[in-house]
């Protein structure tokens, strides 16, 4: 209900801090549609996350003001790169029982304390039946620097959300499965739907390289991602994506297209572009056919009334909570009282605690033994259950390449991927052939190395290889 009389107001304003610009873009609702009241698109000379939060404010006050921006409620899109993204196949177990299993495969899939995240998740459903969940986590620590700079900037924050989940076709009613590239002002991020839920959502770092003033799109590097997220999704999903969404307007999403659709074709999937609204979003009319982008898409979502996918917004104080800080003086009138009846419960208390004590502790003698057993039992259960492992394999793979590259940087890597903690790929640069054949050499000399080649060798002096090999673990 808060949720629908927020969206009763006819502006808000749609922003994103991402890739080193503010998107900005004020809606208004009207005539059974929104039309963009003002825009704006500027480079951010401050990092939301390394520098002050009251400068990086200041500075997106001082965009907007400049830009006639004056609307103070704002929906805002998380940043890809702060996400973090785990898919579990659910079993055939009962509802009650389904929240303890997240909570479980959450610890387990994330790189970091659960309690660090703030997390939000989505169940849907494969055409045979199976049952997913997509688990989303974004750092606390993100989400409050995010708060601190908004309110440096005069700004309401009323939602936090991811923005590609709203754009068009993504997961409205009758979207199919697909796969989704967004190209930004400045980045790329991919994303993987299902009819009914999110499935991948990745920041492709790279994929924008610079060639002295013109800024060009490595089609080869979103390709590869986009054959390697769908490797890792279970067959039966995987066989119904046939779709790959291109969304954008501007030269580098022309230059995309063209460049993966023979790339798209071995990987049966028909290419499609995004580049305006020309179909209401959100069952609203879009005035003025403003290109598609993650601001915009938010924006119209909420004013729609429609609830996010996801949403990260930290939870506020409740209305009764708030009202006992507003008046905590008044609490101090009663204090001098609750002191006193406080003090004589106390005492008429403290004998019966006692007795409760020393029956406990009798109960505590008689369940002591069986107690004991019980955790004997729990420290086999985790030492061999199928999900728990401490050798740290990744780690130990990484320690490895690293023990094998030369100190003296003239081979280096800059990816590394490892697949089901067997198959390792690596794709770096090398100075000359001699130092990457040496390199090679000391990956094979480990017991744990095995089947070492090089698939791809590019350029003399400096070289771009990409090597692949097999790692056993040691029993």
């Amino acid at each position: 209900m808060n949720w629908m009389n927020k969206s009763r107001s006819n502006t808000v304003l749609g922003l994103t801090l991402d890739g080193g610009v503010l998107d900005a873009v004020q809606l208004r609702r009207s005539n059974g549609g929104v039309e963009v009241v003002k825009s704006l698109q500027a480079p951010l000379t401050l990092d939301p996350l390394r520098n002050e939060a009251e400068l990086v404010g200041r500075e997106v006050r001082k965009l907007l003001s400049a830009a006639g921006i004056n609307e103070k409620r704002v929906v805002v899109g998380v940043p890809v790169g702060w996400i973090l993204a785990l898919l579990t196949v659910l079993p055939q177990i009962e509802e009650t029982d389904l929240s303890s299993f997240l909570e479980l495969e959450a610890e387990r899939g994330f790189p970091c304390n659960v309690e660090e995240l703030q997390m939000a998740s989505q169940l849907h459903a494969s055409p045979s039946g199976r049952r997913y969940a997509s688990q989303i986590g974004v750092p606390r620590a993100h989400l409050t620097r995010l708060e601190a700079v908004l309110k440096a900037a005069d700004l309401s924050p009323t939602s936090f959300s991811l923005g590609a989940t709203a754009l068009p076709g993504v997961q409205a009613q009758g979207a199919r499965e697909q796969v989704v590239v967004v190209v930004g002002f400045s980045k790329v991020d991919m994303l993987i739907t299902s009819g009914s839920g999110l499935l991948v959502i990745r920041a492709l770092e790279g994929a924008l390289d610079s060639e002295g003033a013109e800024e060009r799109i490595q089609s080869e590097l979103v390709a590869r991602e986009i054959r390697v997220s769908l490797g890792q999704l279970p067959n039966e999903v995987r066989e119904q994506i046939r779709k790959l969404t291109i969304v954008g307007s501007g030269q580098l999403a022309r230059q995309l297209v063209e460049d993966i659709r023979p790339r798209a074709d071995k990987l049966g999937l028909a290419v499609d572009q995004i580049t305006h609204f020309t179909e209401p979003h959100f069952g609203l009319a879009i005035h003025g056919k403003g290109p598609v982008t993650p601001a915009l898409s938010l924006a119209a979502q909420f004013l729609s009334g429609n609830k996010p996918a996801f949403e990260f917004l930290p939870p506020r104080p409740g209305y009764w909570k708030q009202i006992s800080s507003r008046y905590s003086s008044k609490r101090l009138v009663y204090a001098g009282g609750a002191a006193t009846a406080v003090f004589l419960a106390t005492a008429s208390l403290f004998g019966y605690q006692q007795f409760q004590l020393s029956g406990l502790q009798s109960e505590w003698g008689k369940m002591k033994p069986k107690v004991t057993e019980l955790d004997d039992l729990q420290v086999l259960i985790k030492k061999y259950r199928p999900w728990y492992d401490e050798t740290l394999p990744s780690l130990n793979i990484l320690r490895r390449v690293t023990e094998a590259f030369p100190e003296d940087g003239v081979v280096s890597a800059k990816m590394i991927e490892i697949r089901n903690v067997s198959a390792v790929s690596c794709t770096g640069t090398a100075g000359d052939n001699p130092s990457l054949l040496k390199t090679m050499d000391r990956l094979r000399s480990s017991k744990q190395v095995s089947d070492v080649r090089v698939d791809q060798i590019k350029g003399k002096s400096p070289m771009q290889f990409t090597l692949n090999f097999r790692w056993t673990e040691a029993p």
